[in-house]
C-alpha cells in the first residue's frame, strides 16, 4: 500500500513539473524592433536601411519587413535593405520584426531625400580663338572654377563652393540641390584671353546633368614692333640733332 502512494505521488510529481515546464517554455517575449536613422539621400540614389540592431530577449530568429513611405510595395526577409526614392520629401519608414513565435514589434524612423543634379566645367586651351575645342588643343588642369547660387532669381548670388579643374580639364560639382539656378565663373589669369563666356548661368532640373566649357588663348605680354622702331628713329633724330648743333656752333666760333 505504501508503495502504491509512494508510486502516485511520483507519477503526481512528475506531472506536476511537466506541465509547469510546458507553461514556461511557453512563455514568449516579444522582439524588439530597430530600424535605425534618420536616413538622408538623393532622388534616384539608393539609401540602405540598417534594422541590424533589432533583437529578441528569448533570441528567436527574426524576420524583417520594411515600408518606406512612397507608396512601394514592402520589402520582407532583409536587415539591411536598399531603396530608390524618385520625389524629394521626408518619408516615415516604418519596420516591423517577427519572431515567428507570434510576436512582433513596429518601429519608426525618416528619410529625407533632396533633389539632386550635376554640374561639370572643363577647361581647354583655344589655339585657333574660335570657342571651340578642336582636334590637338589641349585639356587646362590647375584652373580654379566657381559655383554660386541664386535663391532669388538671379537678383543676389552666393559662392557655394570652388575646385580645380583635373588632368582631363574638368571639375564636377555634384549632389546639387534642384530646380535652383547656378552660375558658373572660371578664375581669370593674366596673359589668358577668354574665348567663350567667362561665367554661365545655368537653371538646373532634378537629375540633370549640364556641361559647360571655357576657352582661353595664350597670349605673353610683349612690346609691338612699332613701338621699338619708333624708339630707335627717335633716337638717331636726336643723335643727328646733338651732332648738327655742335657743327653749327663751330662754324659761329
Amino acid at each position: 500500500m505504501r508503495f502504491r502512494v509512494v508510486c502516485i505521488l511520483a507519477v503526481v510529481s512528475y506531472l506536476l513539473f511537466s506541465v509547469a515546464g510546458v507553461a514556461q517554455a511557453s512563455v514568449n517575449n516579444p522582439p524588439n524592433a530597430d530600424p535605425n536613422g534618420p536616413y538622408t539621400g538623393y532622388v534616384g540614389y539608393p539609401v540602405t536601411f540598417d534594422g541590424t540592431g533589432s533583437s529578441d530577449p528569448d533570441g528567436d530568429p527574426l524576420s524583417y519587413e520594411w515600408q518606406f513611405g512612397d507608396g512601394t510595395l514592402p520589402v520582407s526577409d532583409t536587415s539591411t535593405p536598399s531603396h530608390t526614392y524618385s520625389v524629394a520629401a521626408t518619408y516615415t519608414v516604418q519596420l516591423t520584426v517577427i519572431d515567428g513565435r507570434g510576436g512582433m514589434d513596429i518601429a519608426y524612423t525618416t528619410a529625407t531625400i533632396t533633389a539632386t543634379g550635376w554640374i561639370t566645367a572643363h577647361k581647354f586651351e583655344d589655339n585657333d580663338n574660335d570657342g571651340v575645342q578642336d582636334a590637338g588643343e589641349p585639356d587646362i588642369p590647375g584652373w580654379m572654377i566657381e559655383l554660386h547660387l541664386s535663391e532669388d532669381g538671379g537678383t543676389t548670388w552666393t559662392k557655394i563652393a570652388e575646385g580645380m579643374t583635373g588632368s582631363d580639364g574638368k571639375v564636377t560639382f555634384s549632389g546639387l540641390s534642384a530646380p535652383k539656378l547656378y552660375r558658373v565663373v572660371e578664375e581669370e589669369r593674366t596673359n589668358w584671353v577668354p574665348t567663350t563666356l567667362t561665367s554661365f548661368d545655368l537653371n538646373l532640373e532634378v537629375g540633370m546633368a549640364i556641361f559647360c566649357q571655357f576657352g582661353n588663348v595664350y597670349q605673353p605680354t610683349s612690346v609691338p614692333e612699332f613701338d621699338v622702331t619708333i624708339a630707335l628713329v627717335t633716337s638717331l633724330a636726336a643723335i643727328v640733332y646733338i651732332a648738327l648743333r655742335k657743327r653749327i656752333g663751330k662754324n659761329l666760333e
